[in-house]
């Protein structure tokens, strides 16, 4: 680990137990994050802290497309395809760097003339709906992708959306790294272990454990915001806050596969019960899924099973000519979607497509308590501004307006990693963006674990010499084995990818 890296680290700690902060936001995903970044801009004190990496929950296991609600163009919820759509354009207009049209391809499940013309009306209705921003639906009688579907399947129109540039979690990183400084801490692998609301002082004192530096930290604030996303209910109880709202979870798993040359552009297939899968081309790979399954629980949600991947895999034959292989197979993905719903709404539904993705912004009665239900990658400013416009109405900012607006993001150097044409970020550039280990650097830093075979390490474990050079660039201690750091990696992706792979296939 970079001598500067854990000087800065020390330098944001000694502050979040200094200043007394305006608002301190639990929960770095990219709602939290976003938050971050509309707040610092508005003049207040913040502090932002996780008890994982940044963007270490759902945020790292999106599709990465920024769209404005297509699939609720079903259940005629109009409001929210309009809502979604003037929230992809905001994206689209302010983060142009990290966001940027996509063409995708809706493949017609039947070529019957009064199918051709629902699906027809139905993007049209959408491109309405978006004010015409993005490029005029069309049908293709040829396209590259064809001779990768059955014959059946070889009917589409085009439109387009949008899409992040590099991936998700480097997306939410972005929004941190533009806001941070000193005296506005961003700290990952920061646990918040409790704490009480000091109605005298008219403060929050919370008791967090930095795990980077092995500190107790106790932190003073007038506001607390809610932005754990799937763990929002669970903190919730932990500080005896009652909201109107909780969170129904739903695991959505993406298979890696290995991209064919002539798969450029994302395609959207529907399967027999209405619902659709897409694949999308990501770097070397193309990204099948999601799957839509309930769950009880964060924790079983983040772990995927033999029969998630069988489920995919007999969708992923019915659409696509060639067979599928299980050597195709690079990368597991898997994130589970908080969907916030009333209190009372009992979990008896068929299938979580059936509700929407709005977010809910809940102030409580009695404390200066923010919690943050719902929401989704497209809709994370027009959420994070939300939350701000509720925040100003309990408390004021106290530091004085930046004039210089958002900071330059600061250029990243790159190397290259074996397979891989394109280089991506340095190791030691990532030590620099307060990442602490392989693990992070590979999963969240990089798309390396996503891009490469088994985490990074290779089919045949070819990159293991290569990965003990880079783990040595993230030692905090003298005494740090690289060789033993990386078994350890080896040992965990043999059980949550060439396990799940051998009892699945």
């Amino acid at each position: 680990m970079s001598h500067s890296a854990l000087e800065y680290r020390r330098a944001e700690s000694d502050a979040a137990q200094s200043e007394v902060f305006d608002v301190v936001i639990i929960g770095a995903g990219v709602t939290g994050a976003c938050l971050f970044h509309h707040l610092r801009k508005k003049a207040y004190r913040v502090l932002i802290t996780d008890k994982a990496d940044f963007a270490g929950g759902t945020s790292q296991a999106s599709a990465m497309m920024l769209w404005g609600g297509l699939a609720y163009l079903r259940s005629f919820d109009l409001a929210t395809v309009a809502r979604l759509s003037f929230s992809r354009e905001a994206l689209v207009r302010g983060a142009n760097s990290c966001a940027s049209p996509r063409r995708f391809r809706y493949i017609v499940p039947s070529p019957r003339a009064g199918n051709r013309a629902i699906v027809q009306s139905a993007l049209y209705l959408y491109w309405l709906l978006g004010a015409f921003r993005r490029a005029r639906p069309r049908w293709l009688n040829d396209f590259d992708e064809s001779r990768l579907l059955k014959t059946a399947n070889r009917n589409c129109f085009e439109y387009e959306e949008a899409y992040v540039s590099d991936s998700d979690a480097r997306f939410v990183l972005q929004w941190i790294l533009r806001s941070r400084d000193s005296e506005n801490p961003a700290l990952n692998y920061c646990t918040v272990h409790g704490g009480h609301f000091d109605s005298s002082a008219k403060l929050w004192i919370l008791d967090l454990e930095d795990r980077v530096l092995g500190r107790q930290l106790s932190i003073r604030a007038r506001l607390v915001v809610n932005a754990a996303g799937v763990w929002t209910d669970s903190l919730n109880r932990q500080f005896s806050i009652e909201t109107p709202y909780r969170h129904l979870l739903s695991k959505g798993v993406f298979l890696g596969l290995r991209r064919d040359p002539d798969h450029n552009t994302a395609l959207i297939v529907q399967k027999a019960d209405q619902d659709c899968y897409a694949l999308i081309p990501w770097g070397p790979v193309s990204l099948w899924g999601p799957t839509e399954t309930f769950t009880s629980s964060p924790e079983d949600g983040f772990s995927i099973t033999a029969e998630d991947v069988r489920s995919l895999v007999q969708d992923y034959d019915q659409h696509f000519c060639r067979p599928f292989r299980p050597e195709d197979v690079v990368s597991l993905r898997c994130g589970v979607r908080g969907l916030a719903v009333p209190r009372s709404t009992q979990q008896d539904l068929s299938h979580s497509q059936s509700l929407s993705r709005k977010y809910v912004i809940h102030r409580d009665r009695e404390l200066p308590w923010v919690s943050i239900h719902g929401g989704k990658l497209t809709s994370c400013a027009s959420t994070a501004e939300a939350a701000a416009k509720t925040i100003g109405h309990s408390i004021r900012p106290s530091l004085a307006p930046r004039s210089s607006g958002d900071s330059v993001e600061a250029s990243v150097e790159k190397e290259k990693f074996p397979g891989l044409a394109e280089e991506v970020p340095s190791a030691r550039s990532c030590a620099d963006e307060s990442c602490w280990s392989l693990q992070d650097y590979l999963r969240r830093r990089t798309n390396i674990s996503q891009w490469i075979p088994r985490g990074g390490l290779g089919r045949l474990n070819e990159n293991v010499a290569h990965l003990e050079r880079l783990s040595s660039d993230f030692a905090s201690t003298a005494s740090f084995n690289s060789q033993a750091a990386v078994r350890a990696y080896q040992q965990e992706i043999e059980t949550r990818f060439d396990r799940v792979l051998r009892e699945a296939l």
